[in-house]
C-alpha cells in the first residue's frame, strides 16, 4: 500500500526487493496489483512484465528485483524522477545485510531521501541477521519504526474466513499449551 502511495501522490519510484526473482511476480507484485485496485487506481498504472513492474500516468514506477544476480540491481535507474521507497520483502531470505546495504547504495545514490522497509517474519534463531542488524541505524541516528502486525491488524475480508479460523485455533493452542 505505501508504495502506491509513494508512486501515485508523486514522492518518487519505488523499488521492491526479494532474494529470488522468480518468487516476486506471485507474491510482491500481485500484492501491489490488489493494493492499486483496493484503492480504486487502477485506471493510474499499467502493469508490465519484463521488465516487472508496474508504471504509473505520471512516468513513474514500482520495479521489481530479484537478488539473483545482485549485480544487475547496480544497474538499476529511474527513468523518471529518483527512487524514494525501498521495500525488502522476506528480507530473512536473503544471505546477511550486506547484500541489502549494496542494494541501498545503489538506489539511494544522490536521491534526497529515500525510505528504506524491511519486511519479514521474525526468525526462529535469534542469531539471524535480521535480529542482529535490523537492530542498528549505521549513521547512529535512531529514526526506525518498528511496526508488529499481525492477522487482527488487518480487515478479516482481506484474508478470509477459513485463515481466520486457522489463526484463532492456533492462538487458543499456543495459550494453552503454552508454546
Amino acid at each position: 500500500l505505501l508504495t502506491v502511495l509513494n508512486v501515485a501522490t508523486g514522492r518518487g519510484n519505488s523499488v521492491c526487493i526479494r532474494r529470488y526473482k522468480t518468487s516476486l511476480r506471485g507474491s510482491c507484485y500481485t500484492d501491489v496489483l490488489v493494493a492499486i485496485d483496493r484503492l480504486g487506481l487502477s485506471r493510474e498504472f499499467v502493469a508490465k512484465v519484463s521488465p516487472l513492474e508496474i508504471v504509473h500516468t505520471s512516468g513513474l514506477s514500482i520495479s521489481f528485483r530479484g537478488l539473483d544476480d545482485p549485480q544487475k540491481i547496480k544497474s538499476l535507474k529511474a527513468k523518471v524522477g529518483e527512487f524514494t521507497y525501498l521495500w525488502f520483502e522476506e528480507c530473512q531470505e536473503i544471505e546477511g545485510y550486506a547484500k541489502c546495504r549494496s542494494v541501498i547504495q545503489t538506489v539511494a545514490r544522490g536521491n534526497q531521501h529515500t525510505n528504506i522497509v524491511y519486511c519479514f517474519n521474525p526468525p526462529s534463531s535469534g542469531q539471524s541477521w535480521v535480529n542482529k542488524d535490523l537492530g542498528v541505524v549505521e549513521d547512529g541516528n535512531d529514526r526506525k519504526v518498528v511496526l508488529h502486525i499481525n492477522y487482527l491488524d488487518v480487515p478479516s475480508s482481506w484474508l478470509g474466513r477459513q485463515f481466520i479460523l486457522m489463526a484463532e485455533r492456533l492462538k487458543v493452542n499456543r495459550i494453552v499449551t503454552g508454546k
